[in-house]
Protein backbone atom coordinates (compact mmCIF):
# COMPACT_ATOMS: atom_id res chain seq x y z
CA UNK A 1 0.00 0.00 0.00
CA UNK A 2 2.89 2.59 0.45
CA UNK A 3 4.62 1.93 -2.21
CA UNK A 4 0.82 2.73 -4.48
CA UNK A 5 0.11 5.92 -2.68
CA UNK A 6 4.42 6.54 -3.18
CA UNK A 7 4.41 5.89 -6.84
CA UNK A 8 0.89 8.19 -7.18
CA UNK A 9 2.47 10.81 -4.75
CA UNK A 10 5.49 10.99 -7.19
CA UNK A 11 2.97 10.79 -10.19
CA UNK A 12 1.31 13.84 -9.23
CA UNK A 13 4.14 15.99 -8.35
CA UNK A 14 5.89 14.65 -11.53
CA UNK A 15 3.08 16.25 -13.71
CA UNK A 16 2.09 19.17 -11.75
CA UNK A 17 5.74 19.75 -12.15
CA UNK A 18 5.67 19.27 -15.93
CA UNK A 19 2.27 20.93 -16.61
CA UNK A 20 3.17 24.25 -15.59
CA UNK A 21 5.92 24.22 -18.10
CA UNK A 22 5.55 25.92 -21.51
CA UNK A 23 7.08 23.07 -23.91
CA UNK A 24 6.93 19.23 -22.72
CA UNK A 25 10.21 17.90 -21.21
CA UNK A 26 11.28 16.83 -24.10
CA UNK A 27 12.16 19.82 -25.14
CA UNK A 28 14.44 20.94 -22.05
CA UNK A 29 16.13 17.87 -21.89
CA UNK A 30 17.92 18.50 -25.39
CA UNK A 31 18.42 22.17 -24.14
CA UNK A 32 19.85 20.48 -20.34
CA UNK A 33 22.61 17.84 -22.03
CA UNK A 34 23.68 20.61 -24.01
CA UNK A 35 23.78 23.35 -21.34
CA UNK A 36 25.48 20.37 -19.15
CA UNK A 37 28.29 19.55 -21.65
CA UNK A 38 28.81 23.37 -22.08
CA UNK A 39 29.26 24.11 -18.68
CA UNK A 40 30.58 20.90 -18.08
CA UNK A 41 28.52 20.34 -15.12
CA UNK A 42 28.47 17.60 -12.79
CA UNK A 43 24.83 15.79 -12.37
CA UNK A 44 24.40 11.88 -10.90
CA UNK A 45 22.18 10.59 -13.52
CA UNK A 46 18.93 9.58 -11.27
CA UNK A 47 16.50 11.71 -9.10
CA UNK A 48 18.77 14.22 -8.88
CA UNK A 49 19.52 14.65 -12.76
CA UNK A 50 15.47 14.54 -13.00
CA UNK A 51 15.59 17.40 -10.32
CA UNK A 52 18.02 19.83 -11.67
CA UNK A 53 15.96 19.10 -15.22
CA UNK A 54 13.14 20.81 -13.78
CA UNK A 55 14.60 23.53 -12.06
CA UNK A 56 16.40 23.89 -15.45
CA UNK A 57 13.36 24.08 -17.23
CA UNK A 58 11.49 26.57 -14.99
CA UNK A 59 14.68 29.00 -15.07
CA UNK A 60 14.58 28.24 -19.19
CA UNK A 61 10.42 29.51 -18.81
CA UNK A 62 11.52 32.67 -16.60
CA UNK A 63 14.37 33.41 -18.81
CA UNK A 64 12.17 33.52 -22.08
CA UNK A 65 9.20 35.46 -20.24
CA UNK A 66 11.39 38.04 -19.42
CA UNK A 67 13.28 38.25 -22.94
CA UNK A 68 9.67 38.22 -24.59
CA UNK A 69 8.31 41.17 -22.79
CA UNK A 70 11.25 43.00 -22.89
CA UNK A 71 11.05 46.51 -24.40
CA UNK A 72 12.65 49.77 -24.35
CA UNK A 73 12.71 50.48 -20.85
CA UNK A 74 14.50 46.95 -20.29
CA UNK A 75 18.15 47.65 -19.83
CA UNK A 76 19.07 44.25 -20.14
CA UNK A 77 18.20 40.31 -21.45
CA UNK A 78 18.92 36.97 -19.26
CA UNK A 79 20.26 34.14 -20.81
CA UNK A 80 21.90 30.93 -19.35
CA UNK A 81 24.90 30.95 -17.06
CA UNK A 82 26.45 27.72 -14.90
CA UNK A 83 24.26 28.20 -12.49
CA UNK A 84 21.00 27.76 -14.76
CA UNK A 85 20.57 24.12 -12.53
CA UNK A 86 19.88 25.75 -8.81
CA UNK A 87 17.04 27.69 -7.95
CA UNK A 88 17.48 31.02 -6.87
CA UNK A 89 17.25 29.74 -2.82
CA UNK A 90 20.57 27.53 -3.75
CA UNK A 91 22.27 30.43 -5.57
CA UNK A 92 21.65 32.79 -2.48
CA UNK A 93 22.95 29.72 -0.06
CA UNK A 94 25.85 29.90 -2.29
CA UNK A 95 26.77 32.89 -2.48
CA UNK A 96 25.49 33.94 0.90
CA UNK A 97 23.01 36.85 -0.32
CA UNK A 98 19.84 37.54 1.07
CA UNK A 99 19.19 35.52 4.46
CA UNK A 100 22.20 33.30 4.02
CA UNK A 101 24.40 36.74 3.92
CA UNK A 102 26.54 36.75 6.99
CA UNK A 103 26.12 39.46 9.26
CA UNK A 104 28.12 40.24 12.25
CA UNK A 105 28.01 43.67 14.04
CA UNK A 106 31.62 45.05 12.88
CA UNK A 107 30.85 44.26 8.88
CA UNK A 108 27.49 46.28 9.93
CA UNK A 109 29.51 49.31 11.35
CA UNK A 110 32.04 49.53 8.69
CA UNK A 111 28.89 49.16 5.85
CA UNK A 112 26.95 52.02 8.29
CA UNK A 113 30.55 54.15 8.14
CA UNK A 114 30.44 53.36 4.43
CA UNK A 115 27.06 55.16 4.09
CA UNK A 116 27.96 57.61 6.51
CA UNK A 117 31.12 58.50 4.15
CA UNK A 118 29.11 58.19 1.28
CA UNK A 119 26.28 60.81 2.22
CA UNK A 120 29.10 63.57 3.11
CA UNK A 121 30.69 62.81 -0.29
CA UNK A 122 27.67 63.69 -1.63
CA UNK A 123 26.96 66.55 0.16
CA UNK A 124 30.51 67.67 -1.15
CA UNK A 125 29.94 67.46 -4.31
CA UNK A 126 26.36 68.61 -4.67
CA UNK A 127 28.08 72.11 -2.54
CA UNK A 128 30.89 72.45 -5.28
CA UNK A 129 28.28 71.75 -8.24
CA UNK A 130 26.35 75.06 -6.78
CA UNK A 131 29.32 77.06 -6.50
CA UNK A 132 30.33 76.47 -9.89
CA UNK A 133 26.90 77.14 -10.97
CA UNK A 134 27.27 80.77 -9.14
CA UNK A 135 30.31 81.20 -10.20
CA UNK A 136 29.85 80.67 -13.89
CA UNK A 137 29.04 83.42 -16.05
CA UNK A 138 25.76 84.30 -17.23
CA UNK A 139 26.77 84.30 -20.71
CA UNK A 140 28.51 81.38 -21.49
CA UNK A 141 27.71 78.67 -24.04
CA UNK A 142 25.85 75.59 -22.79
CA UNK A 143 28.96 73.18 -23.54
CA UNK A 144 32.34 74.65 -23.78
CA UNK A 145 33.56 74.64 -27.63
CA UNK A 146 35.95 71.41 -27.76
CA UNK A 147 32.64 69.82 -27.17
CA UNK A 148 30.92 71.13 -30.22
CA UNK A 149 31.72 68.61 -31.80
CA UNK A 150 31.50 65.36 -30.36
CA UNK A 151 28.52 62.97 -31.83
CA UNK A 152 25.20 62.93 -29.71
CA UNK A 153 25.71 59.14 -28.68
CA UNK A 154 28.18 56.41 -29.04
CA UNK A 155 27.56 52.95 -29.50
CA UNK A 156 30.32 51.17 -27.53
CA UNK A 157 29.45 47.48 -27.66
CA UNK A 158 29.66 48.49 -32.17
CA UNK A 159 32.51 50.14 -31.75
CA UNK A 160 34.15 47.08 -29.66
CA UNK A 161 35.29 48.90 -26.59
CA UNK A 162 32.61 47.05 -24.39
CA UNK A 163 33.45 43.08 -23.62
CA UNK A 164 31.71 40.45 -22.98
CA UNK A 165 29.73 40.08 -19.53
CA UNK A 166 32.38 38.02 -17.44
CA UNK A 167 31.67 35.55 -14.33
CA UNK A 168 32.84 38.03 -11.37
CA UNK A 169 31.82 35.05 -8.70
CA UNK A 170 30.56 35.98 -5.39
CA UNK A 171 31.58 40.07 -6.47
CA UNK A 172 28.12 40.22 -8.25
Amino acid sequence: MRVILSLLLLAVATTTTTSALRHPLKHYEEKFRAWIQAYKVRINEGHEWRHRLHIFADNDDYIHEHNTHANASTSYLLGHNEYSHLTLDEFHARFQLGKYARRSGKSLLLTSHATARRQQEEEGERRYMQRQARLRPALSPALPPVLLGLPKEVDWVESGIITPVKNQGACG
